[in-house]
């Protein structure tokens, strides 16, 4: 676990020097020394070695602004000393500051280590995963910011569309996608999307400060146009690496297993080429590997039956107040994760804690009818029934081959485009999970 995410040769060159007996820290690296032109606001701090990076003054970087990304060759970083511009004025939006305390994979649990008997019984507290909704969308907007400057984009149109993309989840209810499941029309991040830029302002003071504009920024969240275009890839691109990080750091899983293959795995952001009216990857097989890497994190944990067992207690406890009209939409847009928990459990909703997925077994079904009636004989151990789907493989994603732009499928080996299309599949079907009668 010890060197889980970080770079090849920062690890070799942290070895050699144990294998030697040095054991001091390296010397200062001015943070001067990684200003960009192109994109001053974001610094790209290496990861290939050992470092101290220090501010004008000789202190140690606020390593709260330093955002972390595993599998790559650098970290990225915003300093507190900027005084104007977006990031700025990200750090001074309440409607923002609140997906700090909305977890990124709420209730999902890591599998269980690949090693481990299968007759070993494992508990998790709430939340096993640290990083928010916040620490992604800080990561979508720097890289963003980077993207487009490299892509020979002026700051006047990378402005506009970072504000966008850094609030692409401003809208994720108290509780996240478990509860936004209650009632997917009303609670969605899209459709709340200008109802909360609208309802604080931002849309008018965007506006005139960077030239934001509203339905542009809605048609991009929704993925649409050229533009939607870029930020659903640079939002996969995001979750992606930094959800690995945290489900191979927590257990011995094929997630974990590959990134130790393909250690720069999450370099692909680098890859991302843009010109206004399309986006594509410069190599097929880099991309290919990711791919292969965001099809782990959905077999291993976003739609492993078991990994999403307890997901559905916080689900269960939400629908049946919102259901009655005493938690609201608008609660939810507003609370975070612990004012939503606090109202609960002044509710007299407490949850014993540690819990164990294994209390629970699921039974899946090709269709909806055969669930249901499966679930009507077992109603006495019933949980809950759900529909899962496959997901989107990224396959039609543009490369460059040769002097054209095509999609990911036609230039892969049909095996490997078997391969994705598979792990998409694997566990597409409905879903009912019991409580187990010796539980």
């Amino acid at each position: 676990m010890r060197f889980f995410g970080y770079h090849p040769d920062y690890i070799k060159a942290i070895r050699s020097n144990e294998k030697k007996g040095i054991f001091l820290f390296p010397k200062d690296v001015p943070l001067s020394d990684f200003l960009c032109e192109d994109h001053p606001d974001v610094y790209l701090i290496p990861r290939d070695r050992p470092l101290v990076v220090v501010d004008e003054w000789g202190e140690s970087i606020d390593h709260s602004c330093l955002q972390i990304v595993s599998f790559s060759s650098f970290d990225f970083y915003v300093s507190p000393e900027l005084k104007k511009g977006v990031f700025v004025e990200l750090d001074e939006t309440k409607a923002f500051l609140r997906l700090a305390g909305i977890n990124q994979l709420e209730y999902l649990h890591s599998p269980p280590s690949i090693n481990v008997p299968r007759h070993v019984k494992t508990y998790y507290m709430p939340r096993q995963f640290s990083h928010t909704r916040w620490h992604h969308s800080r990561l979508v907007a720097m890289m963003g910011e980077v993207l487009l400057a490299r892509n020979g984009f002026s700051k006047e149109e990378r402005d506009p569309f970072v504000l966008g993309a850094s609030l692409h989840d401003i809208a994720t209810p108290a509780g996240g996608d478990s509860v936004m499941h209650i009632d997917p029309k009303r609670l969605s991040e899209e459709e709340n999307f200008s109802l909360v830029l609208r309802r604080h302002g931002l849309d008018r003071k965007w506006s005139k400060k960077f030239g934001f504009n509203l339905a542009k920024a809605e048609q991009w969240i929704r993925g649409h146009g050229p533009w939607g275009g870029l930020l659903d890839v640079i939002d996969k691109v995001a979750y992606t690496i930094m959800d690995a990080d945290h489900i191979g750091y927590n257990s011995d899983n094929l997630v974990r297993r590959y990134c130790l293959q393909y250690p720069l795995v999450g370099d692909v952001w680098q890859d991302i080429r843009f010109d206004g009216t399309k986006t594509w990857f410069i190599s097929p097989d880099r991309l290919f590997r990711f791919l292969v890497l965001r099809a782990y994190n959905h077999t291993e944990l976003y739609l492993n039956p078991r990994s999403r067992s307890l997901d559905y207690t916080l689900y269960n406890k939400v629908k049946k107040y919102y259901e009655s009209g005493e938690i609201k939409r608008d609660d939810l847009l507003n609370w975070n994760d612990q004012q939503l928990e606090r109202w609960l459990e002044k509710s007299g909703e407490i949850e014993n804690w540690p819990v164990s997925p294994d209390d629970l077994e699921w039974f899946s079904f090709k269709t909806e009818a055969e669930a249901g009636a499966f679930a009507k004989k077992e109603k006495h151990r019933f949980s809950h029934l759900e529909h899962v789907r496959a997901f989107k493989t990224g396959l039609d994603w543009l490369v460059k081959s040769g002097r054209h732009l095509t999609p990911l499928r036609f230039v892969l080996p049909q095996r490997k485009v078997e391969q994705l299309e598979y792990l998409s599949r694997k566990y597409e079907g409905w879903y009912v999970h019991c409580f187990r009668d010796d539980a």
